[in-house]
């Protein structure tokens, strides 16, 4: 299976957006901070139409909005779209389970590994696919802001789940990653700002396989 990997878009920063090119994929991820509030699943849906597409929220699609009223709208948008909105949630398709979600931190990552298992790492048959946009691990973080005291609000310790999937997508850390850790594949290739970096490390066709 195909999977289109994005980020990080943050459309509301652009004039004209990201130049998103047209790519053979079997379903589109997004891993959240795509637009403001619920605007993100309407971009998606004209950019991307036709396509299986599965949306997890960031952070930004919560700014300045009630988050339990934020949720219920995005709900309702993407049910009326035809779009995967994953919040905590899990879909099959043709054989793969995508778990989604935000993935808040707990501002924890210096403490020790949290023992719970937020991510339904029940047994499945086929490959399996969690997508967050917050990162699963403080190797995700860039090696320049490595040990900061922010880093804790953008990424968590979830070692103990590595292997427990194929692949694991995610955000927020606004450059790319691809790590190998346990027998899980860790990706992220994120948008980032207008100008953040120049040349820009984002790859718009990027298509990883499962």
């Amino acid at each position: 299976m195909r999977l289109r990997i994005l980020s990080d878009l943050h459309v509301e920063c652009f004039q004209e957006g990201h130049d998103v090119p047209d790519v053979a994929a079997d379903v589109v991820i997004l891993a959240g901070d795509i637009h403001r509030k619920t605007e993100g699943l309407s971009w998606a849906a004209e950019r991307f139409a036709g396509q299986e597409i599965i949306y997890v929220p960031g952070n930004h699609e919560f700014y300045g909005t009630s988050m339990p009223d934020t949720r219920k709208a995005l709900r309702a948008d993407a049910k009326r779209l035809g779009i995967h909105l994953l919040d905590n949630d899990t879909v099959n398709i043709g054989g793969v389970r995508f778990h989604g979600t935000t993935l808040w931190t707990d501002f924890g990552l210096y403490t020790g590994q949290p023992d719970y298992d937020p991510l339904q790492t029940e047994p499945c048959s086929g490959p399996r696919v969690v997508i967050s946009h917050h990162a699963p691990l403080p190797e995700c973080i860039p090696p320049k802001y490595q040990g900061d005291s922010l880093s804790p609000a953008f990424a968590s310790d979830l070692r103990a789940l590595m292997g427990k999937m194929n692949l694991w997508v995610h955000g927020h850390v606004h450059e790319p990653v691809d790590l190998q850790v346990a027998g899980t594949r860790i990706l992220a290739n994120p948008g980032a700002y207008p100008k953040e970096y120049d040349p820009p490390l984002f790859v718009a066709d990027r298509i990883v396989e499962v």
